[in-house]
């Protein structure tokens, strides 16, 4: 079996929803984790968004074998090489109240952890210059965990990079320093963030701070007939996911993950006001053609 794990970036805000919360004051919220209540790609968006771009991209012939068969389609029976698991949340921007950044990328040490299980449990080897492996991410991890377990009550999150940049409060919440720069943690996040400044956030604080939320509203004949309230996942979000092939065609398989790699793809709803773009970038190489088998 090869693994490919895929992140994806929010270039703009995303909405997959639920089937909606009529009692509430949000009709439309964004669809989360059963266990850990953050926001996710369900597995099925995930597939669906990838289908139609590759229907509209890909190279002729090879959509059912990638996908499976769908009712538009011969052979409706054939199961799909290609496996696709759901994506989780890993940093989430949040508004700087005090420094010299508008925002920064904000995670938990419980998004880490069930991060550092996903490649552990593939078995997958990390395409970074600064962690190849679980084990390298979880001992990096666990220095952060008992720091800000020690310092409850006085730390709300601790600041990666903060040399660079001075950030002393995000939403309001002070934000000190946790650790120093040897710890292998500060570097693995700013590789995969990208360089922008990530603060580790104690989860009782993280969701306490709930998703933007903005007003829709439809109009007939220039006049309101329904408002609602919509829930978002803003821009600048990191997701991450491992799909899944079986042996057999490796090369379509590569071919699928290099060129979902090289241009946006939409998820979700509202696409056609610009919502749900994201760019998907590999984070290991057990995909390429020769190589993790």
């Amino acid at each position: 079996m090869k693994v490919a794990l895929l992140k994806a970036k929010c270039i703009t805000n995303l909405h997959i929803g639920t089937s909606g919360n009529v009692y509430g004051d949000i009709k439309s919220e964004v669809e989360k984790d059963a266990v850990l209540a953050t926001p996710i790609m369900p597995s099925s968006g995930i597939k669906g968004a990838f289908r139609d771009f590759w229907r509209a991209n890909g190279t002729t012939g090879t959509s059912v074998t990638i996908f499976g068969s769908d009712a538009e389609e011969e052979n409706q029976n054939r199961k799909g090489n290609c496996k696709f698991l759901s994506g989780q949340l890993l940093f989430r921007p949040m508004r700087v109240s005090k420094g010299d950044r508008a925002y920064c990328l904000v995670t938990t040490p419980e998004l880490l952890q069930v991060m550092i299980n996903t490649i552990d449990s593939f078995q997958i080897k990390l395409n970074l210059q600064s962690a190849k492996s679980a084990e390298d991410f979880e001992k990096a991890l666990n220095d952060i965990k008992k720091e800000l377990n020690e310092k409850i009550g006085q730390v709300v999150a601790g600041i990666v990079n903060k040399d660079d940049h001075t950030i002393m409060e995000v939403e309001g919440y002070d934000v000190k320093e946790i650790q120093n720069e040897e710890n292998i943690l500060y570097k693995i996040l700013l590789e995969i963030s990208d360089g922008v400044p990530v603060v580790i956030m104690r989860t009782d604080f993280f969701r306490m701070i709930d998703l933007p939320i903005i007003a829709r509203n439809y109009l007939k004949d220039g006049k309101s007939t329904n408002l609602w309230y919509e829930e978002f996942v803003p821009h600048q979000s990191y997701f991450y996911f491992p799909v899944l092939w079986e042996k057999e065609e490796a090369k379509v398989f590569s071919d699928f993950i290099k060129k979902i790699s090289k241009q946006p793809i939409a998820f979700g709803g509202n696409n056609s006001v610009g919502y749900g773009y994201c760019t998907i970038t590999p984070m290991n190489k057990e995909w390429e053609e020769n190589d993790g088998e």
